[in-house]
């Protein structure tokens, strides 16, 4: 792309599995990538959201999926979302896809408008960080793994959705574990279907859209009650926030704050004892 003030290098790539994609070479503003890409590179609901033939065929079915459980501090969010067929061409208008194609501000701007509209088809199961290491200690107890603890999570708010919509049509959910662990804490009645890439369902994308942002949400009121700014993710930012908020709080802190079975744990407690020592 050229005009009279410059040019900008970019390659333009096209995959079935992530649709278009828009690499910049060299130094690019972030803010006139964004711009680039709306223009270049279709909408979400254009090249994401093509569920399975038969998935077409319902009028209402529910769409799971779940937010913060890769993230090392704040909650493991599950979100179950009621659709309605004639409610898909306002989700595309909307832009819905799957949360992990969509950057913070705007995924909170989408999933307001998603609760403003549809919060009656919404069910929500969100486990803060104390009550997720006791269930998790609770399971593991059992012999049994975190994968059973996400589709415990999942079927609570599966069944918080169908308070208000008892008789969906079907359930449908990312396959993060095998059908085994999955099926028997989901509500019987409605079809089951638990496949890979299932946000291409605009049900679960929906539900992606919420859990990612009620995730955020949560960890910035954590974060506003401990007076450290905590960081999503489980890298080197998450870490430090972390260490700053036992170094303030001490060491108490972490079971209100973070999934304590991450590895991260570890690295923090060897910061805390190296800034200790010193």
């Amino acid at each position: 792309l050229q005009d009279q003030s410059g040019s900008i290098a970019l390659n333009f790539y096209f995959s079935k599995k992530k649709g278009h994609t828009t690499v910049f070479a060299g130094k690019v503003p972030k803010s006139l990538q964004q711009k680039l890409r709306l223009l270049l590179e279709p909408g979400p609901a254009e090249n994401r959201i093509s569920p399975m033939k038969d998935e077409q065929e319902f009028g209402t079915w529910i769409g799971c999926d779940e937010g913060g459980k890769g993230a090392f501090a704040g909650s493991l969010v599950a979100v179950a979302f009621v659709t309605e067929k004639h409610m898909i061409p306002d989700l595309l208008k909307i832009g819905v896809a799957d949360s992990k194609t969509i950057t913070g501000k705007k995924l909170k701007t989408m999933a307001r408008e998603l609760m403003n509209r549809y919060r009656k088809n919404v069910g929500i199961m969100e486990l803060k960080p104390e009550t997720y290491n006791r269930l998790y200690d609770d399971f593991k107890t059992q012999g049994k793994s975190l994968n059973h603890l996400l589709a415990w999570t999942h079927g609570k708010a599966v069944e918080n959705a169908m308070k208000v919509f008892p008789e969906p049509e079907a359930i449908v959910l990312d396959q993060f574990a095998y059908p085994g662990v999955i099926k028997p804490r989901m509500p019987k009645g409605p079809k089951l279907i638990i496949r890979t890439k299932a946000e291409d369902n605009i049900g679960v994308a929906a539900a992606s859209v919420i859990a990612g942002a009620w995730y955020l949400g949560s960890l910035e009121k954590l974060s506003e009650e401990i007076g450290v700014k905590l960081m999503p993710g489980a890298g080197k930012t998450a870490d430090e926030a972390v260490v700053e908020a036992v170094k303030k709080h001490g060491a108490d802190v972490l079971d209100r704050i973070v999934k304590r079975h991450f590895k991260n744990t570890v690295k923090v407690c060897r910061k805390i004892s190296g800034i200790w020592s010193d």
